[in-house]
């Protein structure tokens, strides 16, 4: 899920606009029973799978505009060194224990102890088959591997025997009190997370053991816990120290950033999660900064969560999102359906703050028609009209009115109105109120209608435009945590040079752009959503990642009228007025073809010539800009890059394909 992921730069993109000293980290959890094994499943490393998801997940948050400072993956050099340390300290002050005896699960056949998801068999709740050693995915309930009954082996699928071994244990419970207080304390997390936490420490908090027998992950290093590392929940909520202590020291050089932000108690931390972790964020780690921390002077403990901003659920059109029954987007395909502005702007917009909401596409709909028809519309109506009738500069100010000064009072307040929202968390309702800024803004243009007042007094016309213009200022910086790209469009229709990250939420003022400033003319904003075309697209894509294509099916005989065939490449030229074209000379055995092909874009004319390609010879002829292309060549292609097929061992030219 991308929401919280989304809220968080918002967050951060908003305390930059306040002139605040941020950091912005998170990471790729990359250690664990899930990755190794999905690396067993695909017969790869781990870590190559690991980095490869990694590669993935970070082009996907550069693409949706997510921006980080570093965006790291735990399996780095500065992280695993950081865990051992961390945890040799919190063991040097109490807190973690050795424990011998515990029952797991061996498989003989694979040599491999088998913890949660390494593991299935049949539940004890429901009997449904194909349980995990972690959950049963049919009823929802958690389980441990020794409770299924019939339990076997993930990779072999044979039956494993009961062993005992020994782990560390975090002493959660001597933290319980100090915990409880922390939390009773913080009037800053949300109700629902404060009282989550509250409820699960009245019951008692367990000794959590924080070692696997798994040897992918970070080694412990306790004394006697060779073959053993850091389960991966107690190791990837450190990644948010680690993240800054590999920012500060590799990527932007300055190693005293890191205590500049984490040994700084004037340092406020807030996380952005799903409400499913809120018990990870607000006792597990909390829990080990306070263990971490004791005795330590001042200047070098951690500092402890200032608020964990947590949401309720997105659902899907009403049901919850499920990767394996189809149901949802993800952001991979949502960017081939809509500009990503559309999507940041929908999410907040509709962000689950007290409650489960549903993405719904009527909804989705209605929403881009709201920022288009308040926020396009009035920015388009007033530059357009600035540049038809002022020569596209701003206007001077002339005597104010009762109306003006109404809509100056908005100008001059919506910075700290929204602000205040922002910064209590409550995204949502501060993006609704810049919206509401925006409909002030039309109602006040309608209210003064210079287009007619322009007939008697142009000069009167003129004021009001250049209020309006303040307007459209303060809602290119308003809408910059929200929806970055447009707000970056804007202050270029507004001819501002400084980049919107040089530029500060409070600049905002009835005076900021001054008479005779030049500005551009605008082109609309936003576009209007055909939904149910939307729709098809998106089965398409599921589709096609799905490697199913609804395509009527062929009989062998039709089959074998394709005459294909392999083609020598003779000579290469570009197509005139063609840039993506390029006109091909093949010799394929009884004569030779042109053919026209779309591959300028993916190969240099030079580098295809001597290549063997394939063939279809007996497609009708048909003329592309001016050119006769006799047959057709055979490419692949995956939405980014296109490859012409090629035989895998050297034959003549003229070889059939059969």
């Amino acid at each position: 899920m991308v929401g919280s992921v989304l809220s968080a730069d918002v967050f951060a993109r908003f305390l930059r606009l306040k002139g605040h000293d941020v950091v912005f980290v998170s990471g790729s959890d990359s250690h664990g029973t899930p990755v190794a094994v999905a690396a067993l499943e695909e017969k790869k490393p781990p870590k190559e799978l690991a980095f490869k998801n990694h590669a993935i997940i970070k082009d996907l948050f550069e693409r949706w505009k997510i921006s980080y400072d570093n965006y790291t993956i735990t399996h780095n050099p500065t992280h695993i060194k950081f865990t051992q340390d961390f945890y040799l300290d919190v063991q040097k002050n109490g807190y973690i224990f050795e424990r011998e005896g515990i029952e797991t699960l061996f498989c003989n056949s694979c040599k491999l102890p088998l913890p949660d998801r390494l593991v299935e068999g049949t539940c004890p709740h429901c009997g449904d088959d194909n349980a995990r050693g972690d959950q049963c995915d049919k009823c929802q309930k958690l389980l441990t591997p020794l409770e299924l009954k019939n339990p076997r082996c993930k990779q072999c699928g044979r039956s494993p025997v009961v062993r005992e071994t020994k782990h560390w244990f975090m002493d959660f419970p001597k933290l319980q009190e100090r915990l409880a207080e922390l939390i009773r304390n913080n009037k800053i997390i949300p109700p629902n997370a404060r009282q989550v936490c509250l409820n699960s420490i009245s019951e008692g908090l367990p000794e959590r053991a924080i070692t696997r027998d798994l040897e992918w992950g970070i080694p412990a290093k306790f004394e006697g816990a060779e073959g053993k590392t850091i389960y991966v929940w107690f190791e990837a909520v450190l990644g948010y120290v680690s993240a800054v202590k590999e920012w500060a020291e590799k990527i932007i050089k300055k190693p005293e950033m890191f205590s500049y932000f984490w040994n700084d108690q004037n340092t406020k931390t807030v996380y952005f999660i799903g409400k499913d972790n809120i018990i990870f964020h607000l006792i597990v780690f909390p829990g080990l900064l306070l263990a971490y921390n004791e005795d330590k002077p001042l200047e070098e403990r951690l500092v402890l969560p200032y608020n964990v901003s947590s949401t309720e659920f997105l659902m899907y059109e009403n049901d919850k999102f499920s990767k394996s029954r189809g149901i949802g987007i993800w952001i991979d395909d949502a960017l081939e359906l809509a500009p990503v502005d559309y999507w940041r702007f929908n999410l907040i917009f509709n962000r689950p703050e007290k409650s489960d909401t549903s993405f719904l596409w009527t909804e989705f709909e209605n929403n881009i028609k709201i920022l288009n028809d308040i926020v396009g519309n009035f920015i388009h109506r007033t530059l357009t009209f600035i540049n038809r009738q002022f020569n596209g500069k701003i206007p001077k100010k002339i005597k104010f009115d009762d109306i003006d000064k109404e809509f100056i009072v908005k100008i001059n307040s919506i910075a700290e109105d929204s602000g205040k929202l922002l910064e209590n968390f409550e995204l949502k309702k501060g993006l609704k109120e810049i919206i509401n800024f925006g409909k002030e803004g039309n109602i006040y243009l309608n209210d003064k209608a210079p287009w007619h007042l322009i007939k008697e007094n142009k000069d009167a016309a003129g004021h009001v435009f250049n209020l309006c213009a303040q307007a459209v200022y303060a809602l290119a910086i308003l809408l910059g945590p929200f929806i970055p790209e447009t707000s970056k469009k804007i202050l270029e229709y507004l001819n501002i040079q400084e980049k919107l990250d040089n530029l500060l939420w409070d600049s905002i003022n009835e005076n900021y752009l001054e008479p005779d400033h030049k500005v551009k003319s605008p082109k609309p904003l936003f576009q209007k959503l055909d939904i149910k075309e939307l729709q098809k697209n998106l089965e398409k894509l599921k589709e096609k990642k799905e490697g199913i294509y609804k395509m009527d099916e062929i009989t062998y005989e039709d089959f074998q009228k394709l005459d294909l065939r392999i083609g020598l490449i003779e000579n290469v030229e570009k197509v005139p007025k063609a840039d993506k074209l390029l006109k091909l000379t093949v010799d394929i055995g009884t004569e030779k073809r042109t053919l026209v092909a779309g591959l300028a874009e993916y190969y240099k004319a030079e580098d295809l010539i001597g290549k063997k390609i394939v063939v279809l010879a007996n497609l009708q002829p048909r003329k592309l800009r001016g050119v006769e292309s006799q047959g057709m060549l055979l490419a692949a292609e995956d939405g980014k890059t296109v490859a012409f097929l090629t035989p895998e061992k050297d034959v003549s030219p003229g070889s059939k394909i059969r």
